[in-house]
């Protein structure tokens, strides 16, 4: 995860999102002893119940329950297969999408 900074990685079991683990759930495993850390199974520290959306669903819908839930990820999920990650960051480029063009928009 740190090697190609991935912050929010799903968890799938037979091909169906079962949790999700972030990188601030592994760096609490991480302080914890060599011996504990060894031991500690991905479904012991994932979330189980991740926030989910749909390919189609509104990028408005998405980013209200993002600011309402403080979730920093969201699941893409389609037959329950996960198809994606939708961060902050992703949120964040569209929202400089948009100042761009309404920039551009403005100036023509």
């Amino acid at each position: 995860m740190l090697t190609n900074r991935i912050r929010h990685l799903p968890v799938v079991e037979e091909g169906r999102l079962v949790g999700l683990v972030t990188d601030r759930d592994l760096a609490i495993v991480d302080g914890l002893a060599r011996r504990k850390r060894d031991r500690v199974l991905i479904h012991q520290i994932m979330r189980a119940r991740p926030f989910i959306c749909g390919p189609e669903d509104s990028l408005v819908a998405v980013a209200r329950v993002m600011i309402e839930r403080r979730v920093g990820s969201v699941i893409v999920v389609e037959n329950g297969a996960p198809i994606g990650v939708f961060t902050t960051i992703d949120a964040l480029r569209r929202l400089v999408e948009v100042a761009q063009l309404l920039e551009l928009m403005g100036s023509a």
